[in-house]
């Protein structure tokens, strides 16, 4: 059974991408790009996996981290955005 085990981020200003693949989805225009399942910064982490990879976009849409790319410097994320979403609870507790 192997562990998993989260990179230790301390000081770095730069994100970091680790778990390099090749599973995609990727776009046509992005194919040049290497594939990771996880990226870390000093604020937080996003994975492709379920439980680290949901954001909230600038504009307030809701997304999934379907995968990260990297270009040079440059960090794509390919997200599955979701166009309604409504609450969770619709009664008070």
């Amino acid at each position: 059974m192997h562990q998993l085990k989260k990179p230790k981020v301390t000081n770095q200003t730069a994100p970091l991408c680790t778990g390099e693949h090749s599973n995609g989805p990727i776009t046509h225009d992005h194919s040049h790009c290497k594939q990771f399942q996880t990226v870390v910064t000093k604020n937080y982490t996003l994975t492709v996996t379920l439980k680290d990879s949901c954001v909230l976009t600038e504009n307030r849409q809701v997304g999934i981290v379907k995968n990260i790319l990297l270009h040079g410097q440059d960090i794509f994320l390919v997200l599955k955005l979701y166009s309604e979403v409504q609450s969770l609870y619709t009664y008070y507790l």
